[in-house]
C-alpha cells in the first residue's frame, strides 16, 4: 500500500496511530496561519504599487491589514487556556543537546547527515510505510539524525521566529498607526516602518520555505490535519516522542475559573 492509500484511510481504520496534535494545537496553527496569510498578501499590496493599483480601496485593505494584525495574538492565547497547546508549547521552548546535533547535521554543508537527507525522508524515498522506510543512503538507520522530543530544533526555531516577529509587528505596528496622534518623535516612527518593512520580507520567506518543507512530508501534512500520524512515521521523525508517546491524548482541556483543570470541557 502506497503512502498515498495509507493516509486516504480515516485514522481509526489504519490502526497503530498515536495522537500528536490535539484540537486546540491543530485550530491555533490554522488561524494564526491563515491571519498571517492575509496580513501577507495586504501588506504586499500596500507596499507594491502594481498590486495597489491592480486592487485599488487602500482604506479598506489597510484596515484589514490592520484587524488582522491585532488578532495574530490572540489565537495563541485562547490556545494558552488547554493543557494540550501548554504542553506543546513547553515542548517547543525547550532546546537540548541533540537538538544542537540536528542543526549542526542539517546546516554543515558537507555533512553525511545532510547529503543523506537532501531527498527528502528516507520513508517517502521508499514510497511505502514498510521497516524499510526507516533506513537511509546505505541502508543506515537514520534514528541518530532525528533524536529529541516531539518536535525537531527546526520547528522549534520556526516557532521562536514566529513568535517573536508577531510581538515586533504588534510593536512596530502600533508606533506606525498612533505614531501622529501620539505625537512619538518621527526618527521612531521611520525606525518602527523599517524594521516593519524589513522583518515582513524575512517572514514571508520564512513561511515560504516552512510551505516547501511541509510539501515534502504528506504525513506530517496528516498529522497537523487530523491530529494523528502512523506509529512507524513517528519512529522515524521522532523516535523518543514516539516511545513515551501514548495511543491517545485528550488534552485539550481549557482551564477553570479558579485555575483548576477541568475534564468536561474542551476547546473546538
Amino acid at each position: 500500500m502506497s503512502i498515498g492509500e495509507y493516509l486516504r484511510n480515516p485514522p481509526a481504520s489504519r490502526g497503530g496511530d498515536i495522537r500528536r496534535f490535539g484540537p486546540a494545537t491543530r485550530w491555533v496553527h490554522r488561524t494564526t496561519g491563515l491571519l498571517f496569510g492575509v496580513c501577507l498578501a495586504t501588506a504586499a499590496i500596500l507596499y507594491l504599487p502594481a498590486l495597489a493599483l491592480l486592487f485599488g480601496r487602500r482604506p479598506l485593505i489597510m484596515s484589514i491589514h490592520l484587524y488582522c494584525g491585532l488578532a495574530l495574538p490572540v489565537p495563541a492565547l485562547l490556545g494558552w487556556l488547554t493543557r494540550g497547546f501548554r504542553r506543546d508549547t513547553t515542548e517547543l521552548n525547550r532546546f537540548t543537546a541533540p537538538d544542537g546535533a540536528w542543526l549542526r547535521a542539517r546546516l554543515l554543508p558537507f555533512s553525511e547527515e545532510r547529503r543523506a537527507r537532501q531527498a527528502g525522508p528516507a520513508w517517502a524515498r521508499s514510497g511505502t510505510p514498510s521497516s524499510t522506510a526507516r533506513r537511509g543512503a546505505g541502508g543506515h538507520d537514520q534514528g541518530p539524525l532525528t533524536v529529541g522530543g516531539k518536535f525537531n530544533a527546526g520547528q522549534k526555531l520556526y516557532a521562536a521566529v514566529v513568535a517573536g516577529s508577531i510581538l515586533v509587528f504588534l510593536g512596530t505596528g502600533l508606533v506606525m498607526y498612533l505614531g501622529q496622534d501620539l505625537h512619538i518623535p518621527d526618527r521612531y516612527r521611520t525606525g518602527a516602518s523599517f524594521v516593519h518593512d524589513l522583518l515582513a520580507f524575512g517572514i514571508f520567506f520564512t513561511v515560504c520555505g516552512h510551505l516547501w518543507m511541509a510539501s515534502r512530508d504528506p504525513v506530517a501534512r496528516a498529522g497537523m490535519r487530523t491530529g494523528y500520524v502512523p506509529r512507524w512515521w513517528a519512529r522515524t521523525e521522532h523516535p523518543h516522542w514516539a516511545a513515551l508517546a501514548p495511543e491517545d491524548l485528550d488534552d485539550d482541556v481549557p482551564l477553570a475559573s479558579n485555575g483548576a483543570d477541568q475534564d468536561s470541557t474542551a476547546l473546538p
